[in-house]
């Protein structure tokens, strides 16, 4: 497996994919389960990234709001 750290969350989503056809096709179907695993892994860090920017974000937001009312 490649390495996905700088892909797209499409080509993610696309690499899971592939190793599962793969993983119905091969005796070695562990190896693509635990590609399946990784890959999983990274779409779920960058949802929590994502998450924590908009809290982020939004906190910040409110704090302005809050710091200009009279």
């Amino acid at each position: 497996m490649k390495d996905f750290e700088k892909a797209s969350t499409i080509e993610l989503w696309q690499a899971i994919a592939d190793n599962a056809e793969m993983a119905q096709k091969h005796l070695n179907w562990v190896e693509y389960l635990d590609n399946i695993r990784v890959l999983c892994a990274l779409i779920d860090e960058r949802v929590e990234t994502f998450q924590r920017k908009m809290r982020t974000e939004q906190l910040l937001g409110r704090h302005r709001g809050v710091c200009r009312a009279p």
